[in-house]
C-alpha cells in the first residue's frame, strides 16, 4: 500500500480505493500481531507472573492498545487525516472500557489506585492533546 501510494498520480480511481483497503486491513493486521504478541509473552513467562498470567496479559494488551491507539491519533492529527483520528479514537474509547471492566477486576488498593491514575493522566493528555489539535485546525481553515 505504502508502494502503490508513492506512484498515485498513476493508477486509477478504483485502484486508490484498494491501496485505502490494504492500508486499512494493514493497520488492522498490526494491531491484531501486537496483541496476540503481548499475550504470547505472557503466556511464555507465565511460570514467573503465577496463577494470574491471564490477567497480566490482558493488562499487557490493554497497554498495546493505549499506545496503538495513541500513535494512530498523533498520526491522524500530524496527517490531518479524519478517519484515522476517528479509528484511534474507537480504539482508545474501547481500551478505556476494557480497563475498567477486565483489567481492574483483580487489581487491589495501591496497584488500583496507580493503574487509574495512570488512565486518568493518558486521558488528560489524549483530550489536551486533541483539543490543541481541533483549535489549531479551528484557526487555519484552509490548511
Amino acid at each position: 500500500a505504502f508502494w502503490l501510494n508513492q506512484h498515485r498520480e498513476k493508477i486509477s480511481e478504483s485502484e486508490k480505493d484498494i491501496i485505502s483497503l490494504a492500508a486499512w486491513c494493514s493497520g488492522f493486521l498490526v494491531l491484531w500481531c501486537l496483541t496476540q504478541e503481548a499475550f504470547e509473552a505472557c503466556s511464555f513467562y507465565k511460570m514467573q507472573l503465577g496463577d494470574n498470567w491471564v490477567l497480566w496479559a490482558q493488562m499487557s494488551i490493554s497497554l498495546v492498545w493505549s499506545v496503538s491507539g495513541a500513535i494512530l491519533l498523533m498520526l491522524g492529527i500530524s496527517r490531518k487525516y479524519q478517519p484515522l483520528r476517528y479509528v484511534s479514537l474507537g480504539i482508545l474509547s474501547l481500551t478505556v472500557f476494557k480497563v475498567f471492566v477486565i483489567d481492574l477486576s483483580f487489581l487491589n488498593g495501591f496497584l488500583r489506585i496507580l493503574s487509574l491514575g495512570g488512565l486518568g493522566l493518558s486521558l488528560i493528555f489524549i483530550s489536551w492533546l486533541y483539543s490543541r489539535y481541533i483549535r489549531v485546525e479551528r484557526s487555519n481553515p484552509e490548511t
